[in-house]
This record gives structure tokens, C-alpha cells and sequence, in this order.
């Protein structure tokens, strides 16, 4: 969640005015405790939210950025390990350092965005975010996904079935059929040869 507040630089402890918030040391990143206004620039009040962080029972209760308004460069990141009322005017939030952009990155008077992650009793939540918003890791870029083409369903063609189909009525003429040629035979003609008879050669003797 993401709240707008103005920072106080003028002040190192005691009681913010109305939407602000003080770091109790100068040099901004070494700070180890802040204090925040019950309400935030806009006047939305804060009380239920760090009722509800104090109540984690995680001995980490979450992380908590701020970032300058007008150049998101400028930032510190704490994890908070402590959230307590302070005279119910004001919340201080026991901090450590985890990252930051410079020592002192903000002055008097910035417009700050704050923006608190809360934690919950799995320390891998913690983690992920660490190095997703802590050490401001850049995010490899998902490669774009490739639609998926419809799967087309292909109508089966139906098998084709010889059918013999018999056509009343109509008359089937058959091949026709070769005649064997009869061999020929071989006849043997007995041909009787009529016997002449013998002349017989007379002599006369005169």
C-alpha cells in the first residue's frame, strides 16, 4: 500500500505534523526509527493499517519504501521490526536499512510517496520481495507467449466400398468364346492299282 506524505527534514525525534514524517538521524540512510503521522497528506487515517502490521508475529513485520514524488530515483528502503503508538498523535516505526539511493536522498519539505509491504509468517514472502523491491533487481521480461492455433478438426472421409451391384434387366453379353480349329486329320486313301495284263509277244514262224 502507498501513502502520500511530506517529509520533515527540519526534525531528527518528537511528534510530526499533520501528513508528515521524521527520520531520527540526519544522515537518512542510518536512521533506525521513524515517526509518521496517524494521517497522511490527504488525511486518510493510518491507524488500522499499522494496527494490523503491528499484530504479525514475524519478528520482521514488513518493508517500507519512500520515494521522492517527483523523481522516483530517490529512495530508501528499511525493514521494519517494530511498530508501536506513540500517544495515539503518531506511529514509530523501528527500521533498519536495506538499500538506498544516497545517504540524505531527500530535503525539507519533499513530497514523499510511502509505499509498506506487510509481512506475513513465511519468510520466502520476504524474500521474493526483497529482491524484487529491495535491491531493485530488474525483472527478466517474459518472453511473449505464441497463441495458440486452434486445433482444426479434420472431417474423416468416409471409405469407399467396392459394391458389386447387380442391374436388373440388363442383358450381360458373354466374351466370346474361340473356336478350336479340328486338326486335320491325315487320311490314307488305299489306291488300288488295277494290274494290266501282260501282252504276250507272239512270234510266227512262216
Amino acid at each position: 500500500m502507498t501513502f502520500d506524505y511530506t517529509m520533515d527534514g527540519a526534525s531528527t525525534s518528537g511528534a510530526p505534523s499533520a501528513g508528515k514524517i521524521i527520520l531520527n538521524n540526519s544522515t537518512q540512510s542510518s536512521a533506525t526509527a521513524m515517526h509518521g503521522d496517524d494521517a497522511d497528506d490527504d488525511g486518510n487515517s493510518l491507524d488500522a493499517f499499522f494496527t494490523a502490521m503491528s499484530s504479525v508475529t514475524s519478528s520482521t513485520k514488513g518493508l517500507v519504501r519512500v520515494t521522492k514524488k517527483s523523481d522516483s530515483s530517490a529512495f530508501l528502503v528499511f525493514e521494519i521490526t517494530g511498530v508501536t503508538d506513540v500517544s495515539s498523535s503518531y506511529w514509530q516505526l523501528t527500521i533498519s536499512n536495506l538499500a538506498y539511493s544516497g545517504t540524505a536522498p531527500f530535503s525539507d519539505a519533499d513530497d514523499v510517496l510511502i509505499s509498506f509491504v506487510m509481512n506475513g509468517d513465511k519468510e520466502i514472502q520476504l524474500l521474493v520481495l526483497m529482491v524484487r523491491m529491495v535491491l531493485r533487481e530488474p525483472q527478466v521480461p517474459r518472453e511473449p507467449q505464441v497463441p495458440r492455433v486452434p486445433q482444426v478438426r479434420v472431417p474423416q472421409v468416409p471409405r469407399v466400398l467396392k459394391v458389386h451391384r447387380v442391374i436388373r434387366g440388363l442383358k450381360v453379353i458373354p466374351e466370346p468364346q474361340v473356336q478350336r480349329v479340328p486338326q486335320a486329320r491325315k487320311v490314307q486313301q488305299v489306291l488300288r492299282v488295277q494290274q494290266v495284263p501282260r501282252v504276250l509277244q507272239v512270234t510266227l514262224v512262216a
